[in-house]
């Protein structure tokens, strides 16, 4: 279990722009809050026996699991009609699921990780003039990464990143305000260490 109790916390907002256009700000809250519980494990699995399970050995699995409760206040500004002036906190998740199956091979040479990620949805930025705020929807992340290391000097490491292909998306009062291309990306790196 957690708690933190928060003194002017950084908060984004929207400020009324002229056009339609999006004009983004900060400004700091009075007070906040967060608290929550958190739960982690991490599980060898060779916890089979037999022969047919050997291969199971050097792979484990781990993961932890958030949720967590948010409140600012925040005062009214010139020139800002804020819609809620308690609210929970900009970039706050009630919830956040990581999971990662793992591989170290005996020898340390070979290491892989597959990992998942999930944040329920959270605040962008806060609404005006009676407009609701405005919510980050749900990233589901896929990951891999995978590296070798021939000798103590040199390694080589493969990353995947965002296999899912999932973009990030802002809804406000329902409608689709945002959606920015994550896309996927691959890397290749070399090291070598004198």
């Amino acid at each position: 279990m957690f708690y933190k109790d928060l003194d002017k916390p950084i908060e984004s907002i929207e400020l009324s722009g002229s056009d339609g256009n999006l004009l983004m700000s900060f400004r700091n809250g009075d007070t906040g809050e967060v608290y929550g519980v958190e739960a982690e494990f991490l599980q060898q699995l060779n916890m089979f026996e037999g022969e047919s399970y050997n291969w199971m050995e050097n792979f484990f699995v781990a993961g932890n699991f958030t949720y967590s409760e948010s409140e600012i206040t925040i005062q009214p500004f010139a020139g800002t009609n804020l819609t809620n002036l308690t609210r929970p906190l900009s970039g706050h998740s009630k919830h956040v699921v990581n999971l990662q199956l793992g591989f170290d091979s005996d020898n340390d040479e070979h290491n892989a990780t597959l990992t998942y990620n999930v944040f329920g949805k959270r605040i962008a930025f806060a609404g005006v003039n009676d407009k609701d705020d405005a919510y980050e929807q749900p990233f589901n992340s896929l990951d891999f990464v995978y590296s070798y290391t021939p000798f103590e000097s040199t390694s080589v490491k493969l990353s995947m990143k965002n296999l899912l292909n999932e973009d990030v998306e802002i809804m406000q009062q329902g409608e689709l305000l945002q959606r920015r291309v994550e896309g996927q990306s691959y890397g290749l790196s070399f090291n070598y260490k004198y």
